[in-house]
């Protein structure tokens, strides 16, 4: 889930439900076209911008080394 902060209250915008597991780390790109998940479930999740519907799952990365 992101959150935007405009005062003191946290507010989600999106809410990403594609882990099985907890969300270990979220990144954005630099060009704010792509927002990459890593989780404990021992995947990476790839979200790349929709301007109609805000960030969609674009790949999914499996492995023990992510």
């Amino acid at each position: 889930m992101l959150l935007l902060i405009f005062s003191k209250e946290l507010v989600p915008f999106q809410k990403f439900a594609a882990h099985e597991d907890y969300i270990l780390k979220c990144l954005i790109s630099p060009d704010v076209q792509f927002l990459p998940t890593c989780s404990a479930d021992k995947t990476v999740k790839i979200w790349s911008l929709n301007e109609e519907k805000g960030y969609e799952l674009h790949k999914t990365l499996y492995g023990d080394l992510i």
